[in-house]
């Protein structure tokens, strides 16, 4: 696999399949790769679609599940695939960025085991992972990647931090978060990133900490790290709300609030730092509830298993409401009896563990 003018060719020369977009701009120079699901009954549906002048939209390429790339933008040219946008401190990432689609059917809802469907197609509960998306909702089912289709993209994606001397590979949701669930839960961006970027991988798959904060007075959430920036819908959040840092941009901070979703940027003096509690499920499996009580049903990703590690949310009557580190993430409610405060090493964000 090469890239030659743009464009992407095998070894031997001969050039993969090229189906152009008319939503294509102008030159750009690409910092980043984003990674996003198509959200679509297959591949060709997702390029049709690029290819119709109404749509308005592009990526730069399209992966199928068994790995078939099709290219529908030159690498060098803006295409439509980022929308509304920020990544450290830049906004607009179209103009910034690569895309690259995966030929996905995307969140399929909180519907369970046996019922999960993508229009009228059922999907078989060994091709879905149940949790929680990173930054706390949705919880529910996300399809899985096949490994054929992992297996291209890496290695497209590789070539393309190589050619084009990328800064990092992030997913739709880190530069969109709150607007975008995509790659989701079930894709191992971790891995894929440190495998990317030939980072150590052991450093890429830490388990660490959520960097939590609550609000001390109502607050405005803007478009980007400034007061220029206009507030976003949900603006502004009332005191005690909960946050989640995404990432840092002087002294400003891009959170994603945990009950509400509204995310964008906030003045960082406004917030106060929540330390993480972190804790060792000791029974050898347990349930996580909906909520506060062992008469509400349990949430998709449950039971937990021994030893695995979570972050407390919540306190209240015997109870815990936690996040589980590793991934796919589970949110919900456990008996405290069958935790214990971990010793596990766990990378902070921000704030002390177990402080």
């Amino acid at each position: 696999m090469k890239i030659i003018n743009h464009r992407l060719h095998r070894d031997d020369g001969t050039p993969y399949a090229f189906r152009a977009s008319p939503h294509v701009g102008d030159v750009i120079q690409p910092r980043w790769l984003v990674i996003h699901y198509t959200a679509s009954g297959s591949a060709s549906e997702a390029i049709n679609w690029f290819a119709n002048p109404q749509s308005k939209v592009s990526a730069h390429v399209v992966i199928a599940r068994d790995g078939t790339i099709t290219q529908c933008v030159p690498f060098n040219r803006r295409a439509n695939h980022a929308g509304e946008s920020t990544w450290q401190g830049v906004s607009g990432l179209n103009r910034h960025s690569i895309g690259i689609e995966l030929d996905g059917f995307g969140y399929l809802g909180p519907k369970g085991p046996g019922k999960w469907k993508f229009r009228s197609t059922a999907i078989p509960d060994a091709d879905v992972v149940v949790g929680t998306h990173k930054f706390g909702t949705p919880a529910g089912g996300w399809p899985r990647y096949p490994e054929a289709q992992l297996n291209a993209a890496m290695e497209l994606s590789k070539l393309l931090v190589k050619e084009y001397r990328l800064q990092d590979v992030v997913g739709h949701d880190d530069i969109s978060p709150g607007r975008k669930q995509d790659p989701g839960p079930s894709f191992p961006m971790d891995r894929f990133r440190a495998d990317c970027m030939a980072r150590p991988a052991d450093g890429a798959q830490a388990l660490r900490a959520i960097a939590r904060f609550r609000v001390k007075q109502t607050l405005n959430v803007r478009g980007g790290p400034a007061t220029t920036h206009a507030p976003v819908a949900g603006s502004p959040l009332p005191p005690g709300a909960v946050v989640r840092g995404v990432e840092d941009q002087g002294g400003w901070k891009r959170v994603a609030a945990e009950d509400s979703g509204v995310a964008g940027w906030v003045s960082a003096q406004f917030l106060e730092p929540i330390p993480a509690q972190l804790f060792t499920v000791a029974a050898d499996s347990l349930n996580v509830r909906g909520g506060p009580g062992s008469a509400n049903p349990t949430v998709p990703g449950s039971p937990l298993r021994k030893d695995a590690i979570v972050q407390a949310l919540q306190e209240g009557d015997g109870w815990t409401r936690v996040v589980s580190l590793a991934q796919p993430q589970v949110t919900g409610w456990v008996s405290a009896q069958f935790l214990k405060p971990s010793t596990v090493p766990v990378a902070d964000v921000n704030q002390p563990a177990n402080a």
